[in-house]
């Protein structure tokens, strides 16, 4: 089974990232604020919770 990292937004949700991420790619991206735009057109806003690494291979987390 392979490990991947992920990121944390919320409690709970997580993000695959790709599996070729470097701990320095991983901590510059944990130092930045992220924005997601619904469909509705809603934005989200927030800071990453954090990054860690998970079983598995699904993109599905």
């Amino acid at each position: 089974m392979t490990r991947r990292p992920v990121m944390e937004i919320q409690p709970g949700f997580f993000i695959p990232l790709p599996a070729s991420f470097t701990l320095e790619q991983a901590r510059e991206l944990a130092e930045t604020p992220y924005q997601i735009v619904g469909q509705d057109g809603g934005i989200l806003l927030g800071e990453i919770i954090g990054i860690t690494m998970r079983d598995g291979d699904s993109d599905e987390c």
